[in-house]
């Protein structure tokens, strides 16, 4: 039996109908935020951590905020240098020999309360 081109791909190209309704179930589910918006909670993330445990490094900082990130450190060193732009956080030489981030007072004053990270116990 021999299968047109044609046919061929109008066959490959159909999905089930469970799964359409699995695809359009989860398209509906899912909020659409812009960057922009994921980039500032990802900021105030980042601040809460800070205030929790007083100063962290960048890498301490990844894994805290981007825990299941490939590249974390790269992720928080931007969102880092943004945040010192700003002028809501500070980065200091720690007793390590290594840079140390700690929020400035304009850092404390944000409203970083709503926004803290989940306890891991």
């Amino acid at each position: 039996m021999k299968i047109s081109s044609t046919e061929l791909t109008s066959m490959l190209s159909v999905k089930p109908a469970s799964a359409q309704a699995t695809v359009s179930a989860k398209r509906s589910a899912q909020v659409k935020r812009c960057g922009r918006d994921v980039a500032r909670v990802k900021e105030l993330n980042c601040m809460a951590a800070v205030a929790k445990f007083g100063h962290l490094r960048i890498i301490e900082l990844a894994r805290a905020v981007w825990p299941t990130a490939k590249f974390g450190e790269q992720v928080a060193g931007r969102t880092v240098q943004r945040l010192v732009e700003q002028g809501l956080l500070l980065e200091r030489r720690n007793a390590l020999g290594s840079r140390s981030l700690c929020l400035t007072r304009v850092g404390q004053a944000c409203p970083v309360k709503a926004k803290r990270l989940p306890h891991r116990g």
